[in-house]
């Protein structure tokens, strides 16, 4: 028999297992904005962390040099666009910079408005006088009188000589190939030059033709642009007031601009290009210039100071160069081969300033003595009175048989 109490009795499960349902805990509103909060925070405190080591380690980019005073004053001439001022002083102060100590370097120029000693006019029958001729590589930005590489040639080519040897330093910062060649007709050849020598670097076909063509071949990527030190506005702002944010712009502005620039001048390396072309006919009206003169001309490449992947950036443009004046009988010298094994930063006037410095210039002056010795106005009785002096050879010999130890005393 079944009990009247289990008749319609529903079995109910233990009373322990009944358990309410999990309510997910709400989160709490002020512990995330706290974490959020934390979070913002972290970037600019590392920031000023990062400036502040900056500035207490002495970190960053070297510093810039000052200049004060000029040597150039400008002239309504299309093609020089600006000449020397003689008797002129300019003062460059290169900041200590690492290893670097810094120093102060006066340039002065002469009553005749050249680098240097002036020159006697007329010249004296038995001095045989070279004339050099270029950019601020021959100029000699960045270093002292004693340090240009024409003087320093001058000392080596006196060392061995039986005559009296003048080097006249006719740099001048700034000029490209065709203002040079108007540089010679007007103010080189009443120096009564025996030999020009005409320094070429990268950017020797800038004249203002040529900067338009390059400009579209090889623009200028807007972060370089942005990361260029002459940047203006909020960029220019940041620099000045943050050492972390000019330390950032200047590595990554220097990292790539070299590249870039050198990459950009190599863009007149064709026949057709406007660069080119301008170039050649420059050279063109120096060398017949000065054949009527009955001057010998030779050109000497200086290198790039910057070699990224171990090669000069400056190497293709003077391999298209020597080329070209092989073909129509000039003499060249590519003096690279002389920087083989060295550090190319290494040799610049200062880590903040592209320039080769004396050591730099040292080697070149004595790759261009052991070059020109061998020349027949270095034979003897090859310069007597009223004669022409022999041209300069075409050819030059390869650099390993130049001697190594050649270097300026």
């Amino acid at each position: 028999m079944v009990e009247p109490e289990s008749i319609g009795a529903v079995e109910r499960p233990p009373t322990d297992s009944i358990r309410p349902a999990a309510v997910p805990a709400r989160p709490r509103v002020g512990g995330r904005r706290r974490r959020c909060l934390a979070l913002a925070g972290v970037f600019p405190a590392s920031l000023v962390l990062c400036e502040l080591a900056v500035r207490v380690l002495g970190l960053g980019p070297a510093p810039r040099p000052e200049v004060f005073g000029t040597v150039v004053r400008p002239i309504s001439d299309p093609v020089l666009r600006f000449i020397t001022v003689p008797s002129s002083e300019r003062v460059v102060v290169y900041p200590p910079f690492g290893d670097d100590p810094g120093r102060r370097v006066v340039q002065r120029l002469n009553r005749q408005g050249f680098r240097g000693p002036t020159v006697a006019l007329p010249k004296a029958a038995q001095v045989l006088r070279i004339v050099c001729v270029g950019d601020s590589h021959t100029f000699g930005e960045g270093v002292e009188d004693r340090e240009t590489w024409p003087l320093l040639l001058g000392g080596l080519l006196r060392e061995n000589a039986d005559r009296p040897i003048e080097v006249v330093n006719a740099g001048v910062q700034g000029y490209d190939t065709a203002q040079e060649a108007r540089w010679i007709e007007h103010f080189v050849l009443p120096l009564e030059p025996d030999i020009v020598l005409l320094q070429f670097f990268i950017n020797d076909a800038n004249n203002p033709g040529a900067r338009r063509a390059r400009a579209t071949q090889a623009a200028t990527p807007w972060w370089l642009k942005l990361a260029h030190p002459r940047q203006e506005g909020a960029v220019h702002w940041l620099r000045h007031h943050s050492r972390l944010a000019d330390a950032l712009l200047e590595a990554a502005f220097r990292r790539n601009y070299f590249d870039h620039w050198g990459e950009g001048n190599a863009h007149f390396l064709v026949d057709d290009d406007l660069a080119w072309r301008e170039w050649c006919q420059a050279m063109e009206r120096i060398d017949r210039m000065l054949r009527e003169a009955k001057v010998p001309l030779a050109v000497v490449l200086y290198p790039f100071m910057h070699a990224p992947g171990g090669e000069f950036a400056s190497h293709d443009v003077h391999r298209r160069v020597a080329e070209h004046l092989a073909t129509v009988g000039i003499a060249c010298l590519d003096a690279e081969p002389a920087f083989s094994g060295r550090d190319p930063v290494a040799l610049r006037v200062h880590p903040g300033d592209m320039h080769a410095g004396a050591e730099a210039n040292g080697i070149f002056a004595a790759a261009v003595a052991d070059w020109i010795e061998g020349w027949p106005p270095f034979a003897a009785g090859a310069f007597t009175t009223g004669a022409s002096p022999s041209p300069a050879p075409t050819s030059h010999p390869p650099a390993s048989s130049r001697p190594a130890d050649r270097r300026p005393r």
